[in-house]
């Protein structure tokens, strides 16, 4: 009895939960943007993987999201401005998932490279926001990093991303300021493919 016993909790600490190395899956998120300084917006994105092995997968982000912040102007006597910015992104992903743990709900950490796109229109408070006064557009190489949960085929997670100051400009062209672009996404969402989480028995 005592041997069976201690078999058990032998092949209990040697199981662990697996998605099945070699196969593709798709992610699937929507989110609530956060910007740094200060803003709201929300997020959608596509990201189809390759699991390496049944704990990491590589995998290609494509983001797009828009996010309205307040910008204090250096001279106190004019107004405050609204600036929306749209962001659209292609990085490139890398997950590790720390399923070896004894269960069905997966904690994982994760990084990612690529371009951003942010496209900022400016426009006086209160004002319509079909009346921007003028498009500024840049394209920056930007990083992420990310921690979550995924149960079942769910997702759940808050990403960071780093990306460069971009130029606040008046409408002749000089330069009023640099604005912050790093911005936090608090995402939910699900995968497709790839294999369940599942129990698997290492000998």
């Amino acid at each position: 009895m005592n041997k069976f016993f201690y078999a058990a909790i032998i092949l209990l600490s040697l199981t662990i939960h697996a998605q099945t190395k070699g196969k593709f899956r798709t992610d699937l998120n929507v989110g609530l943007m956060f910007p740094s300084a200060g803003g709201l917006g929300m997020s959608v994105d596509v990201e189809p993987k390759y699991n390496l092995a049944s704990n990491m997968n590589l995998g290609l982000r494509l983001s797009s999201g828009a996010a309205v912040q307040e910008i204090d102007p250096s001279s106190k006597n004019t107004p405050k401005e609204e600036r929306t910015t749209v962001v659209t992104s292609i990085i490139g992903t890398y997950d590790y998932y720390f399923n070896s743990l004894n269960t069905s709900t997966i904690p994982y950490i994760g990084a990612g490279l690529g371009y951003f796109s942010l496209i900022n229109a400016q426009a006086k408070s209160g004002t319509s926001l079909n009346d921007f006064e003028h498009l500024d557009h840049e394209d920056k190489l930007g990083g992420m990093f990310r921690l979550g949960i995924e149960t079942g085929k769910f997702r759940f997670g808050v990403d960071y991303h780093l990306i460069p100051k971009t130029k606040i400009q008046s409408i002749s062209g000089s330069t009023l300021g640099y604005q912050n672009n790093n911005y936090f996404t608090f995402h939910f969402g699900l995968f497709i493919g790839g294999g369940k989480w599942k129990k698997q028995t290492v000998l």
